[in-house]
């Protein structure tokens, strides 16, 4: 472990020097930080097959913020659903009745990933009526 800073005497430091002597913060919000550090060595542990007193900042640099997560997931969602809405507008009747409903509900499955999202809707008159997705 040589040229490696140990977790353990950072997180005090941080804790004993920054929190408490110069930010002066409540006990409350120390808690706060101290039950977030805790899940965070927890899931390093689990992650990292290492003890938390065994845990190097590098570790946790090059091994748990390595994974990028996608933020053009939420976009692509939305986009799938606003492509669903617009064959919607086209189609209304072409998709299957609802088992839960009065028996005007109807559903339309928009396929998204491994999985989706299903818009639930009704015709009233000439209007679609959208109640959830």
């Amino acid at each position: 472990m040589t040229g490696q800073s140990n977790l353990a005497p950072l997180l005090q430091a941080f804790f004993t020097k920054r929190l408490m002597q110069q930010r002066q913060v409540s006990t409350h919000t120390i808690a706060s930080y101290r039950d977030t550090c805790r899940l965070l060595l927890q899931f390093a542990q689990r992650r990292l097959h290492k003890a938390p007193s065994a845990l190097a900042l590098e570790d946790i640099e090059r091994e748990l913020t390595s994974e990028t997560p996608d933020w053009t997931t939420p976009q692509r969602a939305l986009d799938a659903i606003s492509d669903g809405m617009r064959l919607l507008s086209w189609s209304p009747f072409s998709f299957r009745k609802a088992e839960l409903g009065i028996g005007r509900s109807r559903e339309l499955v928009v396929p998204f990933g491994g999985a989706g999202y299903v818009v639930l809707f009704e015709i009233v008159g000439n209007d679609v009526v959208v109640g959830a997705v």
